[in-house]
């Protein structure tokens, strides 16, 4: 089922007090409300487990870790996205809406799979903070880092469930033992 996209001319202001009445998340792009469905069992256990882990490996440090209510905001630009999973040490000074993201998730669905991999990623690309983008399939073992190398994005995939992602900017590692939930 595609993402619906309402074109509807909104301001960010009025878009972010509807945001606070809707019942449904929506992101913003451009004037653009774009509903986000509903996220599976699944899904919400991958995204799970991926918060459990960073949690643990960035306990007593200074980062701020963030789930699906969260959005963040597209410097210079009237673009709000809601991750599955960010990370960021920007001092929080909006209860609602983060700038400097520095690690994002998406766990993929079938009607997110080209939004989350080509929409979005070109502009997350924009968060001059951003390290790390990690994009992981849930009906099988595939996580996809892509990793800022100097002014270039790389990317690496990771397909056995020993693998470990080496996040070396956080100091941290995730396996997808962790990320799966594999015992």
């Amino acid at each position: 089922m595609p993402l619906v996209t309402r074109d509807i001319a909104l301001t960010e202001e009025e878009y972010i007090n509807f945001e606070l009445q809707s019942d449904i998340r929506h992101e913003f792009v451009n004037g653009k409300l774009i509903d986000m469905p509903g996220e599976s069992l699944l899904h919400n256990h991958i995204v799970s487990n991926i918060l459990i882990a960073l949690k643990q490996a960035l306990q007593n440090k200074e980062y701020n870790i963030f789930i699906e209510d969260v959005k963040v905001k597209l410097p210079n630009e009237s673009k709000y996205y809601y991750p599955d999973v960010f990370v960021t040490k920007e001092k929080i000074t909006n209860a609602f809406i983060v700038n400097q993201p520095e690690l994002i998730v998406e766990v993929l669905s079938e009607s997110t799979r080209k939004y989350d991999t080509v929409d979005k990623f070109i502009n997350y690309q924009k968060f001059p903070s951003l390290q790390y983008y990690i994009l992981v399939e849930p009906e099988t073992t595939l996580v996809q880092l892509f990793y800022r190398a100097d002014e270039d994005w790389e990317m690496r995939s990771f397909t056995k469930i020993s693998d470990v992602l080496q996040l070396d900017a956080l100091n941290l590692t995730l396996s997808l033992k962790e990320i799966y939930g594999a015992a």
